[in-house]
């Protein structure tokens, strides 16, 4: 599926980049024709309206020297003049050919593909009338309409068709050299793209083979007690016990899926009213409630708590949150040791960290120890932990754009949640 979806999101990429520089080579190709060929016609009209035996110098096109011939022939259809550059008018019968093949397209401009020539045809003056109708007041327009001569001007485009052919080679060579760029952009950025939902569905393979493993001792545990209730040889003593054994076992898995609840509507973010929470009494509001368990687990609390913090979200999620820190300090701090309890202001966040005495989390377990169902004691021992307490912690943190990491030092754990503060005006 995922190299699947990799390949989909190359193909598509690829797919745009190839169509966008066959739009990109056909633009440049054609408005480069185009300009050619406008200069090249432009050029060839000035030709024939110059009364010249001789080309001038510098005849270019866009930096191309060209060739042509002019013909300018009589309304009797004989050439009375020919001229031009780089061509030999010698041949008549070949100069009458391409004549007649423009005469024949009857057009104004055209190409003759069979001699690599473009055309033009005008008809203007005669040079003698042009000279005498400019010696003579009143103009003799129709004297010079009868005398008019039809001029072809010829020019040759085998310069223009290789300027093009060796244009259109290096725009296929920069787009080929393009199109590989873009295909090994495209293969990263398909990598990129594809490894959240590869993580994801990852997790989420990972997620219900550990949750299937989580429910699967308890599940056992409670057949073995009601399959041995079904037995009459066991004493009643024997039978209160099998029911303590399947009351125990059930309020464990009543505490695992209402985790499991938790995390599910938490991942769903379901819409949520904010409100403005004041952190610092909810953190001694939790901190009472935790006094009991930290006393019977001989434990000793030392707490600061920066008055009037303000954060923005939901106040049940965020006692969720903290209640997830002081009882993982409860379960993990060391015998008769002391935990760490301050509320401050950094910047603009409010930061709560519950540092505990006991074995230090190596690099690694830091890493993993947000992830669910990660615990520290790889034999799994059931103490009501089931390694998904700090992933919900993570999760309610996250939806309310705040951090929470955890670090080591001087022999002690401290994990610390730090939220954006909600500024208020000073009266």
């Amino acid at each position: 599926m995922i190299r699947r979806l990799r390949l989909h999101f190359i193909l598509i990429i690829m797919a745009v980049v190839t169509a966008l520089l066959l739009v990109i080579l056909g633009i440049v190709l054609t408005l480069t024709a185009q300009s050619l060929e406008r200069e090249s016609v432009a050029r060839m009209r000035e030709l024939a309206l110059e009364p010249q035996d001789a080309p001038k110098p510098g005849d270019q096109v866009d930096g191309l020297r060209l060739a042509y011939f002019v013909l300018r022939v009589s309304d009797k259809g004989a050439i009375v003049k020919a001229y031009g550059r780089d061509f030999d008018l010698t041949d008549e019968e070949k100069v009458r050919s391409i004549l007649t093949s423009a005469e024949t397209d009857g057009k104004e401009s055209g190409r003759l593909p069979q001699y690599h020539l473009r055309y033009e045809h005008l008809q203007v003056p005669s040079e003698e009338n042009a000279a005498a109708s400019s010696a003579e007041s009143g103009g003799t327009s129709g004297k010079e309409q009868d005398s008019a001569e039809e001029t072809y001007v010829f020019a040759d485009m085998s310069g223009e068709t290789s300027m093009m052919r060796h244009l259109m080679k290096n725009c296929l060579v920069m787009a080929g050299g393009g199109f590989l760029l873009f295909l090994l952009f495209s293969v990263i950025l398909a990598n990129w793209f594809v490894k959240p939902v590869e993580k994801t569905l990852k997790d989420q393979k990972a997620f219900i083979a550990d949750a299937s493993h989580e429910l699967k001792t308890p599940l056992t545990v409670m057949l073995t007690n009601t399959e041995m209730l079904k037995d009459p040889s066991y004493s009643e003593a024997d039978r209160r016990v099998f029911v303590d054994h399947l009351s125990t076992v059930t309020k464990q898995m009543r505490s695992l899926v209402e985790e499991l609840l938790d995390l599910a509507r938490i991942d769903q973010n379901l819409p949520r009213t904010p409100e403005d929470v004041d952190f610092s009494d909810l953190i001694e509001n939790e901190l009472l409630l935790f006094e009991a368990p930290f006393f019977e687990a001989g434990l000793e609390v030392e707490s600061h708590v920066e008055k009037d913090l303000t954060v923005r979200g939901d106040a049940t999620q965020l006692r969720q949150a903290v209640d997830v820190l002081l009882d993982n300090a409860r379960k993990y701090a060391a015998p008769h040791s002391v935990v760490s309890v301050q509320l401050t202001a950094s910047g603009n966040s409010a930061s709560l960290s519950v540092a505990s005495e006991g074995a230090l989390l190596a690099r690694e377990e830091q890493e993993k120890i947000f992830q669910r169902f990660y615990r520290t004691d790889a034999s799994r021992q059931r103490n009501g932990s089931y390694g998904l307490g700090l992933p919900i912690a993570a999760a309610i943190v996250q939806q309310h754009h705040g951090t929470i990491g955890v670090s080591t030092g001087d022999g002690r754990n401290d994990f610390t949640i730090r939220l954006p503060m909600v500024r208020r005006r000073k009266l």
